[in-house]
């Protein structure tokens, strides 16, 4: 998942490696966990390239794994190979002042080279940000090299929440901004933008799209095999001629290569009586027939009730599917992710036994399977006793297994609590056995 977070980072980027120490997991489970005494380090991506390493990114308030802290936040991603052996954990962040610098979302090339979003409140590598908060798109090679930082604003707040690449290793992000970026005009309180930049790091166009007085913000992005942009969020008017059928609505806006805009759809979960209705998508994901799946929250404020949500858009923006589940206690999807079986799953978070697993901390995560039409297969609980676990990303490998992603104030499958939160990544297979 691609979390939208503050922000932030600095001309400062060390690479250590590490033959995994303490915390790296007991010999039941390839679990994996990593924080920094006293402090926060919360994730809100994952990624597996091609050759199964998987990384995680996000932010902490300290120095993650022999690094030095920057600013007041910083960003990190960490690198394990497909056995769990961490292989190097990269820090970034700004100095002077309060500075805020996160990962939201990673994405990879053919050629296994990362792509890292966010947001920082500083100047990034002397990428020149303006004042405020600005988007960040870094390019990376497989080794760690950091290739180009683009960074993106206009004064005021530019968050980066997602990043997506296309087969020929062009790149977008979006966020959410309140000034208009690159020459395009504001329209609401706070819009959506996409913005592109090809293989070299040069941006080819910026789109924004937003209501009148009205707060439109982008968490996701996606490319389907015609390289046709697929990106969601939440409004809380009427987008591009739609009609709010909430207190806010998602959306799912398509646009062509070129950044022309082809569609724009709106929805409101609100498939039970209530008069105070959110439905607030947080992850994206597309299947090899282009279908788009969103998941995300739905919270009913009278009568109060949470629940997670799944919907399913063809290529011409039909909605084919959607389901949801609803209960007084919080239940959270955050994650999404397709297998190369075309096998959807979502994560999330529970403080109810879900399709009868059992409860076993204060908030579980949960990993669920769902079949073409969003209906739960198998759904699989995580969590100890006294433990609050929030999924932060999904990703699958090649092989179908399962790696998510969390933030957790416990010690997780022999690991030790580092931190006041550390995160943990968790690896299942493709029958939702915990490896």
């Amino acid at each position: 998942m691609a979390r939208p977070l503050l922000l932030i980072l600095i001309p400062i980027l060390v690479i250590r490696c590490a033959a995994g120490s303490g915390g790296d997991g007991s010999a039941s489970y390839w679990t994996k966990q990593l924080g920094v005494a006293s402090v926060d380090t919360n994730p809100n991506s994952v990624l597996v390239d091609s050759g199964g390493y998987v990384y995680v990114g996000g932010q902490t308030q300290g120095g993650l794994d022999g690094n030095t802290l920057t600013g007041t936040h910083d960003a990190f991603i960490t690198k394990y190979n497909s056995q769990g052996a961490k292989q190097s954990t990269i820090q970034f962040g700004v100095t002077s002042g309060s500075k805020i610098t996160g990962v939201t979302g990673l994405a990879k090339d053919s050629s296994n080279k990362i792509f890292v979003s966010g947001s920082t409140n500083g100047d990034l590598f002397g990428a020149g940000g303006p004042a405020g908060t600005n988007y960040f798109l870094i390019k990376y090679d497989s080794s760690g090299n950091r290739l180009w930082t683009k960074q993106g604003g206009a004064g005021g707040l530019t968050r980066g929440n997602g990043v997506s690449v296309a087969a020929d290793g062009s790149s977008v992000i979006v966020g959410d901004t309140s000034v208009g970026l690159d020459g395009v005009s504001m329209t609401g309180s706070t819009d959506f933008f996409v913005v592109k930049y090809n293989s070299a790091g040069t941006r080819q166009w910026t789109k924004q799209l937003g209501v009148a007085t009205k707060i439109t913000r982008a968490i996701g992005v996606v490319h389907d095999s015609s390289s046709n942009v697929y990106v969601t969020g939440t409004t809380n008017g009427g987008l591009d001629g739609n009609t709010l059928g909430g207190v806010e609505d998602l959306f799912l806006t398509k646009y062509d290569s070129s950044g022309n805009k082809i569609w724009t759809k709106q929805m409101s979960a609100s498939w039970i009586a209530c008069s105070s209705f959110q439905t607030s998508p947080q992850d994206i994901a597309k299947d090899s027939s282009d279908n788009v799946y969103i998941t995300g929250v739905v919270f009913c404020g009278v009568p109060v009730k949470y629940g997670y949500f799944v919907a399913k858009y063809n290529s011409s923006g039909t909605l084919t599917a959607e389901t949801e589940a609803w209960d007084t206690s919080s239940i959270y999807a955050t994650s999404i992710a397709i297998d190369g079986s075309n096998n959807a799953y979502i994560a999330g978070t529970t403080m109810i036994g879900l399709n009868g697993s059992t409860m076993q901390g204060v908030s579980d995560l949960f990993l669920m399977k769902i079949d073409s039409s969003g209906n739960p297969v198998w759904t699989k609980q995580k969590g100890t006793s006294g433990a609050s676990l929030y999924p932060g990303g999904l990703a699958s490998d090649s092989s179908g297994n399962i790696f998510v992603t969390a933030e957790t104030n416990r010690g997780m499958d022999g690991n030790t609590q580092t931190g006041t939160h550390d995160f943990v990544v968790f690896k299942f297979n493709s029958s939702g056995s915990l490896q």
